[in-house]
């Protein structure tokens, strides 16, 4: 619904970089010793950025094709 609400492109943009961060600060965690907790929570905000990803994607990809292609399968 994020995707509806705000421009497409910037959703799906600042989602892959959250994931990216979020990824990068999971690879950290052992060098701080980090109790497991915290890794579960990295992890599930990774996951939640990373939701943005695959509907945003659709929705860009489906303003390629006009509406006599959608549902076609060739």
């Amino acid at each position: 619904s994020l995707g509806d609400r705000f421009d497409t492109k910037w959703v799906l943009v600042i989602g892959m970089t959250l994931t990216a961060i979020a990824t990068f600060c999971f690879g950290l965690l052992p060098i701080f010793d980090a109790p497991a907790a915290l890794y579960i929570v990295v992890w599930a905000i990774n996951g939640f950025v990373q939701s943005v990803g695959w509907p945003c994607t659709v929705k860009i990809m489906s303003n390629w094709y006009g509406n006599n292609h959608k549902g076609l399968v060739s």
